[in-house]
């Protein structure tokens, strides 16, 4: 399955603008005719045939997100304006999904054929588990931990540049401090001082374990009154664990332990691990085969493990997906970011499956191992604001290109590369070196600057300009040394006289 074409007619900023994800198509809209030119014959991928990847890219707040944004909702059928957006369905042919009438030879397609291969990675809000028919990635530890109880001991999952895949699961039950500490905002909050001291005056764990699981259901709904009743609590609560189910598996790990992932039981996945488990009455960690654990992970690893994991999960279930990406490179070191795209490449040639993966990013070091044609420019319009597809108009090679190049035109900064306080108090040394004559503080400022600036050509042009207003100083005193001297000379010539 493969994202084609996208026209909106009206979304955010974003005005009848078109937008083209796969090189191997061309299409267009007039308003009233969908023209597709098929382009595959003279494109040649530096892909495999079964992965299409797309970058969308463009300086700060030109439409990348909300594109994103739109083919979310366009897959939940809940996009409220006109849109066409063409896709390859499973069977490699084209159709199309609308709210707009259309001249075109296309069969139309129906969301859930989308959806359901569709995944999507962002900070919007999704609507309900129960109605959702695409798929969220989620890289929370508790959506990680579920993934790997699931499907853990697959050798097509590894990411080449660190090989990590827990194989044992440690789990410690919370201490009633960090409980409370944790689920007091669940509660109503002109209440949450009484009922914290309510709490800290229970002494029986399965009555703060009632009490917790109250507070998370009933919300700002809670009523004071019932917290100090267990029995109150346990008819109230749904489906409660019993009291002796709570110290089997709640109490007994008060110290922490560590289970083997295969030999967990049903019973222990459902109370600790699964949909609508009790994950948050304890910590977690997992921990490799080589004793190394996730916890011990840099936040950037953990974040590429995450996103990783989850391409390999959904692809256990289908043949053909399409993963929506929104800025993937989000709290990755700059070194993740230059292997991303390689480990992307990796596991999805691996998995022999068929991938549209579509990302929005700032980073220079994705883009460049994604050719042009798999490019989509956007730009701001400096008067109005409104988002404009430049693709056409970019005359740079993406690929392999040099990451200065990539920053200036392919995320039009056009101030420059550097830092603003930094250019602010180097243009005041320029300004300085500028004037006929400089003060004695003037010119400790401008030594001081050029001291410490890193850019080698800039340091030198301004050490000659320093320079130069030096020897000009020192032709100026020498003038006037020769001006007072033939000052000197004349009077002693009239005295002499």
């Amino acid at each position: 399955m493969e994202l084609v074409y996208l026209w909106v007619e009206e979304y955010k900023n974003i005005y009848k603008q078109g937008f083209n994800f796969s090189p191997r198509f061309e299409c267009s809209f007039d308003g009233e005719n969908l023209t597709i030119d098929d382009k595959s014959k003279d494109y040649v991928s530096i892909f495999p045939d079964n992965i299409n990847i797309t970058a969308i890219v463009g300086e700060n707040g030109s439409g990348k997100s909300s594109i994103i944004d739109i083919l979310q909702e366009c897959v939940e059928n809940n996009l409220d304006t006109q849109y066409i957006l063409v896709f390859k369905d499973d069977n490699n042919e084209l159709k199309y999904i609308s709210k707009k009438t259309i001249v075109s030879d296309l069969q139309q397609g129906i969301y859930k054929e989308l959806a359901q291969n569709t995944c999507i990675y962002n900070k919007n809000d999704h609507i309900a588990f129960q109605f959702r028919d695409y798929h969220v990635v989620n890289i929370d530890k508790q959506a990680i931990v579920n993934i790997l109880i699931t499907k853990c001991d697959n050798p097509e999952f590894k990411i080449s540049t660190f090989m990590y895949l827990p194989t044992s699961l440690e789990i410690k039950l919370k201490d009633s401090e960090t409980l409370i500490k944790e689920n007091i905002n669940f509660f109503n909050p002109l209440d949450r001082e009484k009922i914290k001291q309510i709490f800290t005056s229970i002494t029986d764990p399965y009555h703060q374990y009632l009490f917790i699981t109250y507070g998370r259901e009933q919300g700002i709904n809670s009523s004071i009154d019932i917290l100090t009743n267990k029995k109150k609590l346990k008819s109230t609560v749904r489906n409660p664990q019993s009291e002796y189910n709570y110290y089997a598996y709640f109490t007994e790990l008060e110290n922490e332990e560590i289970f083997h992932i295969k030999e967990l039981t049903e019973e222990a996945k459902n109370i600790y691990i699964s949909e609508g488990s009790y994950f948050h009455f304890f910590h977690f960690d997992m921990i490799d085969e080589r004793g190394r654990r996730f916890n011990h992970l840099s936040h950037g690893e953990q974040m590429i493990f995450g996103q990783l994991l989850n391409i390999y999960f959904y692809s256990n279930f289908k043949s053909s997906l399409i993963f929506l990406f929104d800025e993937p490179e989000i709290s990755l070191h700059t070194n993740w970011q230059k292997n991303y795209i390689k480990e992307l490449h990796a596991l999805l040639k691996r998995l022999k499956k068929t991938y549209h993966f579509i990302f929005t990013s700032h980073s220079p070091f994705l883009l460049s191992d994604v050719p042009k044609e798999n490019v989509i420019f956007l730009q701001k319009d400096e008067i109005t604001g409104d988002c404009k597809n430049v693709t056409k108009k970019i005359d740079i090679k993406t690929f392999g290109a040099n990451i200065h190049t990539l920053l200036s035109h392919g995320f039009f900064m056009k101030d420059g590369l550097m830092g603003e306080f930094a250019k602010g108090r180097i243009n005041e040394a320029i300004k300085y070196l500028n004037q006929k004559t400089l003060t004695e503080k003037e010119i400790e400022y401008c030594e001081n600057i050029i001291s410490i600036v890193g850019e080698p050509i800039l340091k030198r042009q301004l050490q000659r300009m320093l320079d130069c207003k030096r020897l000009s100083e020192v032709e100026q005193i020498k003038k006037q040394i020769e001006k007072l001297q033939d000052e000197l000379a004349k009077k002693e010539d009239k005295k002499n006289d």
